[in-house]
């Protein structure tokens, strides 16, 4: 099992009626076309569901930066790319807005969770996540966090007793 080098989210600003769009994996980058394909859902979505399109973020979180794609949208679309916390980059310019996590560069005290959802996490990095967990009560949700987590990670606890 692995975890996605990017997912992508549909956020409305009332926080109902989100969409999920399928996971890619770690080996893949956030490409322009998948890019687009979002940015297409988004618009359906919008459509049939007859919502503004200001009212709706697209949320990307992946796993390497995608330099090409940002190059893309800066050089060829004419967008801006502002890094606004150390992994966190706004797209400004296109229809809807949008943000790339990079989930690598996210600091471990404000992000545990987003910065740990990869598959080449250390023994330390799983105590952390551990760690953070024992603070919250909604088991449902740290359940399949942590089943994605440990599934994605199985390699880390066989290197270690």
């Amino acid at each position: 099992m692995c975890l996605s080098s990017f997912s992508a989210k549909i956020n409305l600003e009332s926080g109902a009626n989100t969409a999920d769009l399928p996971a890619k994996s770690e080996k893949d980058n956030l490409s322009v076309w998948d890019y687009n394909k979002v940015i297409g859902y988004a618009m359906i979505y919008s459509a049939f569901e007859e919502i503004p399109t200001d009212d709706i973020t697209i949320s990307f979180v992946v796993t390497p930066k995608p330099i090409k794609l940002f190059d893309h949208l800066i050089n060829g679309r004419g967008f801006e790319v502002d890094e606004v916390s150390n992994g966190i980059y706004y797209i400004k310019g296109d229809t809807f807005k949008a943000q790339i996590i990079e989930s690598k560069r996210l600091t471990a005290e404000e992000n545990v969770f987003l910065k740990n959802l990869r598959s080449s996490l250390t023994k330390m990095d799983i105590q952390e996540v551990f760690e953070a967990y024992k603070k919250y009560k909604r088991l449902e949700k740290v359940n399949i966090y942590l089943d994605r987590v440990l599934g994605a990670n199985q390699s880390t606890f066989t290197k270690y007793p």
